[in-house]
């Protein structure tokens, strides 16, 4: 896997966009590298669950946190 070209891939999000992932914990490290999240000062990974499918498991603080970026 490390040949593909996929893995060795350079290109993220224009730092003047501000980007917000939310992830399970164990996969904060991977989402700091990869191309969705950037330098803006704005940018943030927001760790919550353990479950695959977090939106089933924190629906009400995931749309405040969406609620919240709207205003």
């Amino acid at each position: 896997m490390k040949k593909d070209v996929f893995w060795f891939n350079q290109d993220k999000w224009n730092d003047s966009i501000p980007t917000i992932i939310i992830t399970e914990k164990y996969r904060m490290s991977e989402y700091e590298r990869s191309e969705y999240f950037n330098q803006n000062s704005e940018s943030k990974i927001i760790p919550m669950g353990t479950f695959h499918y977090i939106q089933w498991e924190y629906p009400h603080e995931i749309a405040d946190i969406l609620i919240s970026l709207s205003k």
